[in-house]
């Protein structure tokens, strides 16, 4: 583009940054946005809360806090972790996998197998976050 406008040739200049900014749009669309689904574990959670609601009667999540998850899913899950529950519930837990030792090995969760994971980068925080799904139906 420096050679066109030395050249003032506004025309060109005009074609090749056209160009320019349709290619870098079109590797940001079809490519970059794809990559960046592992930022996005709110979101990762969220539509897997979606594709479980009808089938689940209650949907926890414990470890996993961010703002986004809270804004996505305050409607539809609760944040806590199952202590106190119906047996005779259909519950979808999401737990972080940092606590899954202290809290699978109760054998209150014999029957609840795991269905799902989500892992992703969790940006504030800097690191690599591992979620697994349990569900008991």
């Amino acid at each position: 583009m420096i050679f066109f406008l030395k050249k003032k040739k506004i025309k060109n200049i005009l074609y090749v940054a056209s160009f320019h900014q349709v290619f870098i749009y079109l590797v940001a669309i079809y490519y970059l946005v794809p990559q960046l689904n592992s930022f996005w574990i709110a979101n990762n959670i969220n539509k897997i809360i979606d594709n479980y609601r009808t089938a689940a009667d209650e949907i926890i999540h414990f470890g996993f806090n961010e703002p986004s998850l809270i804004f996505l899913t305050s409607h539809k899950a609760k944040k806590r972790i199952i202590t106190k529950f119906d047996e005779n519930k259909k519950i979808l837990f999401f737990l972080e996998a940092e606590f899954e030792s202290s809290i699978i090995q109760d054998e209150k969760f014999a029957k609840y197998k795991l269905v799902d994971q989500i892992k992703g980068f969790n940006y504030s925080q800097g690191k690599t976050k591992l979620i697994k799904v349990y569900a008991n139906f």
